[in-house]
């Protein structure tokens, strides 16, 4: 059985806590969800801390894993959303956009489009 530690989980808990309330205080335009959206950097921080502490056998491989299953799933995102768009809203579709979303770069690129929110990807794959 694995060791957990409880701050460590009461904090995660927090932090997605936050986020949430993040994402809540965006939609209704409230100026407290700037100061609640540090609940994303104190997360990936604590990811970042906690795959740190274990041991991997072989990195590369796990590495590779890891960034395939995370990049295969955003790609079948990417590309159902924008069979959509093409479909019911084609004036909102932008190639430009979608190239940059395939590629990962909306988190340095910065599009501001309904995907904006899928920066963090960008960062996690950077991270691994």
């Amino acid at each position: 059985m694995e060791n957990k530690n409880i701050g460590l989980s009461a904090i995660r808990i927090i932090a997605t806590l936050m986020i949430l309330l993040c994402h809540i205080c965006q939609f209704y335009n409230f100026f407290l969800a700037w100061w609640l959206n540090v609940g994303v950097q104190i997360f990936l921080t604590l990811s970042g801390y906690i795959f740190g502490k274990k041991y991997i056998l072989n990195p590369s491989k796990w590495l590779l894993k890891r960034f395939i299953r995370i990049y295969i799933s955003y790609i079948l995102l990417i590309i159902i959303i924008s069979l959509i768009y093409v479909i019911m809203f084609p004036n909102l579709f932008s190639v430009n956009k979608f190239f940059v979303h395939i590629f990962c770069l909306q988190g340095i690129y910065g599009t501001f489009d309904n995907l904006y929110h899928l920066w963090y990807i960008t960062y996690i794959l950077i991270c691994y």
